[in-house]
């Protein structure tokens, strides 16, 4: 959950007139993945819409895709932990494109969302 407290605190927080707007899909990965363990108020912003995916479908989706939308993702099976930016151009055909940053995991890949996220601003 470090990635969601970084993005809630780094990018929402520090940009409360951005127009942003974060997909948070959350499923069990690990042991101590739960909805009971879900903090929903961890992305506390209107411009966050949070799914809980039980089934984990999203990240099949996208595991699924991977190598289409170039993920560089060799965690396993299914996609998780991973920050996806599109721009405002971004269209969803067969899978959303074009992809402007894949992050694995979204803390490891921050400063690079920092970036590209600034990059996007600029040219609004």
């Amino acid at each position: 959950m470090a990635g969601a407290s970084w993005v809630q605190q780094e990018v929402l927080a520090k940009n409360p007139g951005r127009d942003v707007r974060v997909y948070a899909v959350w499923f069990n990965v690990l042991p101590t993945d739960s909805r009971g363990r879900w903090d929903p108020d961890l992305l506390d912003d209107p411009r966050v819409t949070e799914f809980w995916d039980p089934a984990g479908t999203a990240g099949d989706y996208f595991a699924e895709h991977r190598d289409a939308m170039g993920l560089d993702f060799s965690g396993g099976v299914v996609v998780w932990d991973v920050s996806l930016l599109f721009g405002p151009d971004a269209s969803w055909e067969a899978y959303p494109m074009p992809l402007e940053h894949f992050g694995y995991t979204v803390w490891a890949e921050r400063r690079d969302l920092s970036r590209q996220l600034e990059r996007l601003w600029a040219d609004a």
